[in-house]
């Protein structure tokens, strides 16, 4: 994912998030899904 793609997800998840509490939860699965889908980062962590 290049730098723009990830700043067009990231203004998405702020303009669908109702809270900050939302937007927080949206960056959490996203940190998840990235730590356990890249090949580098799966070796690493586990359990996410």
């Amino acid at each position: 994912m290049n730098g723009d793609a990830l700043t067009d997800l990231l203004d998405s998840y702020r303009r669908a998030a109702r809270t900050g509490r939302d937007m927080g939860t949206m960056f959490e699965r996203l940190s998840a899904a990235y730590l356990t889908h890249d090949p580098v980062q799966a070796g690493i962590y586990e359990d996410v």
